[in-house]
Order: structure tokens, then sequence, then C-alpha cells
């Protein structure tokens, strides 16, 4: 079972029930959460193979659920990352994930680009530094 499909039935379900909340007041309903993934899928499947690895830098935001739910709805894999990290810690995890796309909140977005893949330097004792 794709877990997109899940917003997909509570879309048809329980169209206008509240979904995702933001502070104190409703940041999107289930119809709305399920058309704006259904959406970002669409346009996910025409830059990416299926099941390629898309990278998530964004902090705790509304989006973060409605981009990781299009991933998973388009058939690709999320690579979820902690939005505290460096940009070289980014460029680390894209790189070993081999991840082809990155989706990145604004905050978030100069360090967490494809181009920027760091690989951790060794030191002479052979640790990760």
């Amino acid at each position: 079972m794709n877990l997109a499909s899940w917003i997909e039935k509570w879309g048809r379900a329980a169209p206008d029930r509240p979904a995702i909340a933001l502070g104190g007041s409703t940041y999107a309903t289930y119809r709305q959460w399920a058309a704006r993934s259904r959406t970002l899928a669409g346009n996910l499947r025409t830059l990416c193979a299926p099941n390629e690895r898309v990278a998530l830098a964004m902090t705790n935001r509304p989006e973060f659920l409605e981009a990781m739910f299009a991933i998973w709805h388009a058939g690709l894999v999320v690579v979820p990352m902690n939005a505290k990290l460096h940009s070289e810690e980014f460029g680390y995890i894209i790189g070993d994930t081999e991840a082809s796309l990155v989706l990145a909140s604004p905050d978030r977005a100069d360090g967490a680009t494809p181009g920027t893949v760091a690989t951790p330097a060794a030191d002479p004792s052979g640790s990760i530094a």
C-alpha cells in the first residue's frame, strides 16, 4: 500500500475536514492536501524516474507533509533530512543517498542542492571528521 493513498482516501471521505493545522488555524483540508500532493507528484514524475530518491530539507512546516506525501504518491523514495544540519552535512547525505532532486524550504535552500555534494574528510587516524 502506498501511503499517499491514505490522503486520497480522506480527501474523498472527509474532504472539508481539517487535515493540517498551523498555529490555531487550518492550513489545509484533506481535499486541499490531496490536491496539492497530487499536483506536486505530477511535477515530480516529470523530473524523476520511478524509485529515484528525493531529499527533503525543510524546517517543521506544513509543506513538509505535502512534499513527503507527493514523493510517495509519485512512486519515489523520500530522504528526510534534519533541518538543523549544516550545508556540508546536507551535501554528504544528498551524495551518499544519490538523491536526484532536493526539495527545500526557503530557509534551508542555500545548503541543500544536489550540486552541493560534499564528502566528510578523513583524518590520518582513519576516522571521519
